[in-house]
């Protein structure tokens, strides 16, 4: 004799799956959140050096520390080693080497990602210090917070004037550069401008 059936109509039997499938990861949601995440950073490797400063990985997740403040404070200080990572510590030489590009190739797309990761870490910088202004007050932490997040919006505010002149065309980026009239070559120290 065979089995009687358990389910009658289609749905019945999708709505037992579903049903089956929640309780197995409501019952294993770490270990499959785990995997997936694993999978996902094996399937999403970096393309380009801004893959690697602004990618988010579950390393960049809130640290482990002793105070809410410090876990801001901790964000702060990654987003300070991405910064320094896609610039060299040097931002004007940064800047002057994408002006470099977009005159060899005539492509502004470099220029664009760069404003776009710039501007996820702006936005960042200002979340991270109102949490910081919010727990703390005005310490060093914060101080520390606002002086990146000016370091952060000079740099956007260079890259996007390169980036405005390049929509416009080379010769006018090549125009404006020669004349010295980007705020960045403005910033060059004496060693710089000379060179």
């Amino acid at each position: 004799m065979a089995r009687p059936t358990k389910y009658h109509t289609p749905e019945e039997k999708i709505a037992a799956n579903r049903a089956k499938s929640k309780k197995h990861y409501e019952s294993h949601q770490k270990s499959i959140n785990k995997k997936r995440r694993k999978t996902y950073a094996k399937s999403h490797p970096s393309s380009s050096s801004l893959g690697t400063c602004f990618g988010e990985s579950p390393s960049l997740a809130v640290p482990k520390a002793q105070s809410a403040s410090e876990n801001w404070f901790e964000l702060v200080t990654r987003t300070q080693a991405r910064l320094q990572k896609l610039t060299g510590n040097d931002h004007v030489k940064f800047v002057d080497d994408l002006y470099s590009s977009f005159i060899k190739t005539n492509n502004k797309e470099p220029i664009h990602q760069v404003t776009i990761a710039l501007d996820k870490m702006q936005t960042n910088m200002y979340k991270y210090q109102d949490k910081i202004l919010n727990l703390d007050g005005m310490t060093t932490r914060y101080h520390t917070t606002e002086a990146l997040t000016k370091v952060v919006c000079n740099l956007i505010q260079w890259v996007e004037e390169v980036f405005c002149y390049a929509i416009i065309g080379v010769a006018e980026v090549m125009e404006r550069y020669s004349e010295r009239k980007f705020e960045f070559q403005g910033a060059q120290s004496d060693e710089s401008a000379v060179q």
